[in-house]
């Protein structure tokens, strides 16, 4: 596969392509008459079946043009959107998901893969006579008169596309009263290419279509095309322009009614739209980058940050030795360096609109099995992460909405009998807040049962028995491993396999979690995040002789306590008084065996710290400054080093380790 010189660019545009045409058949089903949403599907689909016969995939071609023979027949109108029609798109969706992924892996298309039982119901339904039910048409709504001009790309035919589809798609939709082939363009026998298309229509054409709805027949073609669209019954029969528009020799005068007398006269002139090739219009232009390169130079200017910042520290140290000039050069290039770190930050950075979207089709499918209405509302799918953060998040995510869904919102009986609407509600939202991306997925359910919690980690030995837990504390038991409050063991939970993979892999991220709950009302699972993984904010702090880097992401307050803020509690440790309650205090000194550092918190700092619910107090010798750093594994570097994340290099060259706040956290509990 690897040898075929578009087999990267075709996989890349059919992935593309299944996510736009799943999220289109998700809302086909709550907005059956919405025509552009359909446009789009079709669009999706008929781009794999063209990409697939360019890139001489044709199991992939065969079994996409079955599926857009369906489609056509959704665009068409003539097909009724029901439940169990949706149920087989779905199904040819995943048939399609699986294709891609065999060729992805050296494999034939329909590798271990028995199309015929999919074929069939997509023949079927393409086949099938159901009754649609069609609007009356009043003989005086027969529809307007339009003049197209139709001039293709000469390439069209290496799209995949048939220009004839055209054709079919107008007479579907309204009545060509003349068209006209123009041939002219066709060169001589030796220039002839009988790859390329040479030839133009023009067209009399009637249909109750608006100028929009005729432009989306075409829309596969409609950047690299000039397709002129002319409302001819804007124009009164008198009108001399009407003489500008012959078919074969037929002016459109003889065809237009002999008054108008109902039409607008502000309309009187000609409604005339002229879609252009893409190349012909002053739009901005994209192209595809491979991410190694991204991440080349995005490693590039995170050193060039390291630079700037040792440069920077050396002008502080020697800026009486310095040239007054040179100042002013060090500013400047501070300044640069800022500017293009935010540049190139921001060309890694995409939408949660296409992960989002993917849990329309999880809602549904899960739903669907657990006998349950289910409303999804999605809302901030616009914010913006790093793109290898949310390759990432995909997992977690999909566990916390099934867990929502199957322990969190009831069923259609115990909704009613408890005085909630028949459909439950699940909401996924983000937003930005104090610099870090905020992802809030929450349900209307009956909440999270923190009795049965305790009751099931005492019962696998997890906490001992009259163990006195925050609720903070015991919410986050949901993510030990085991742990599990469902009664039965179901395909889907029961196996206390989930909880602790999301917070291991937003403790990956560098993010947290919070988990707000309330008896009968609900559960919101509340994701703190970076932007990005390569740059953080980080505080720096002095223990002993040694520098660390504490996250500001997770960090509550900074303060010196007073000797009546400390106490120390039998079976609980050292515990500091914040915000109306104690919560333990952690001396990082004897996590990380550093001699020397502060051993009295009143002389020394306490940073409060949040992890996922869980709060405690870190005892430092000094705040010393906040900044952003440059994040350096260690692993790949180096090994892996307990309660250590990664590293960082400061502007004076030295390393400083990044503190893993969670595993921290663990051992202290």
């Amino acid at each position: 596969m690897m040898d075929n010189p578009l087999f990267e660019i075709f996989v890349q545009e059919a992935e593309e392509n299944l996510e736009i045409l799943e999220s289109r058949i998700i809302s086909i089903e709550s907005e059956p008459e919405n025509k552009d949403i359909i446009n789009e599907a079709f669009r999706a689909i008929h781009s794999l079946k063209g990409g697939a016969g360019l890139a001489g995939f044709n199991k992939i071609k065969d079994f996409s043009h079955k599926a857009e023979d369906l489609f056509e027949k959704i665009r068409s109108g003539n097909q009724q959107i029901t439940a169990e029609l949706i149920t087989i798109l779905l199904q040819t969706l995943d048939v399609l998901k699986i294709m891609i992924s065999n060729i992805k892996n050296g494999h034939e298309a329909d590798a271990d893969l028995d199309t015929g039982e999919v074929l069939a119901q997509i023949v079927g339904a393409v086949d099938s006579k159901t009754p649609v039910e069609k609007k009356e048409i009043s003989p005086a709504a027969a529809g307007k008169l339009y003049f197209l001009d139709l001039e293709y790309y000469p390439e069209i035919f290496k799209s995949g596309i048939d220009p004839l589809m055209f054709l079919q798609d107008l007479r579907n939709a309204g009545k060509i009263i003349e068209l006209e082939i123009i041939s002219h363009e066709i060169p001589d026998a030796a220039l002839f290419d009988p790859q390329n298309f040479y030839m133009a229509w023009k067209v009399f054409y009637e249909t109750e279509l608006d100028e929009r709805g005729i432009a989306d027949i075409f829309c596969f073609v409609i950047d690299e095309s000039r397709i002129h669209i002319s409302c001819l019954s804007a124009m009164q029969p008198d009108n001399p322009d009407l003489e500008n528009f012959t078919v074969n020799g037929r002016h459109a005068s003889s065809i237009l009614p002999v008054t108008n007398s109902e039409e607008d006269p502000s309309e009187s002139q000609t409604d005339k739209r002229v879609y252009r090739r893409a190349s012909d219009l002053n739009t901005g232009s994209y192209i595809r980058v491979p991410t190694d390169k991204l991440e080349h130079i995005f490693n590039t200017v995170s050193e060039l940050i390291v630079s700037q910042a040792r440069i920077s520290m050396l002008t502080e140290e020697f800026e009486e030795n310095l040239p007054d000039n040179f100042l002013a050069v060090s500013d400047s290039l501070k300044n640069i360096t800022l500017m293009l770190q935010e540049q190139v930050t921001s060309l890694r950075m995409v939408s949660l609109s296409g992960t989002f979207d993917r849990f329309k089709r999880v809602v549904r499918d899960m739903a669907a099995d657990l006998d349950k209405k289910i409303n999804l509302e999605i809302s901030g799918q616009d914010t913006e992460l790093d793109k290898n953060m949310i390759e990432k998040l995909n997992d977690p995510l999909k566990h916390i909405v099934r867990n929502c869904i199957d322990h969190g919102i009831e069923t259609e009986e115990q909704r009613k009998k408890a005085g909630k609407p028949a459909e439950g509600l699940l909401r996924l939202a983000a937003y930005l807040e104090s610099g870090k991306v905020v992802i809030e997925i929450s349900d209307d359910g009956r909440g999270i049962n923190k009795e049965k919690i305790v009751a099931k980690a005492i019962e696998r030995e997890i906490i001992p028995p009259n163990y006195q837990l925050s609720e903070g504390e015991i919410l986050n038991l949901i993510f030990h491993p085991g742990l599990s409050t469902a009664e039965n063991v179901t395909d889907i939970s029961g196996r206390g396999v989930g909880m602790d993979v999301v917070k291991n892999a937003i403790t990956e991220l560098n993010g947290t979690i919070d988990i707000i709950t309330e008896d009968g009302a609900g559960t919101t699972f509340r994701l703190y995040l970076p932007l990005t993984l390569a740059i953080m904010d980080g505080m720096l702090v002095s223990i002993g002789a040694e520098k660390y880097v504490i996250p500001t992401l997770s960090i509550l307050e900074i303060f010196r306590p007073e000797q009546w803020h400390l106490k120390t509690i039998s079976g609980k440790g050292e515990v500091v008084f914040f915000r109306g309650s104690y919560i333990p205090m952690i001396r990082l000194h004897e996590i990380l065996n550093v001699s020397g550092a502060e051993q009295d918190p009143i002389t020394a700092e306490l940073i409060v710290i949040n992890i996922n619910g869980y709060k405690a107090a870190l005892l430092v010798d000094t705040v010393m400054e906040q900044f952003q750093i440059v994040l350096k594994s260690l692993q790949k570097n180096f090994r892996r080093v307990d309660n250590i994340s990664s590293a960082t290099i400061l502007g004076n060259g030295d390393v400083a380790l990044i503190l893993d706040l969670n595993s921290i956290q663990q051992k202290r509990v």
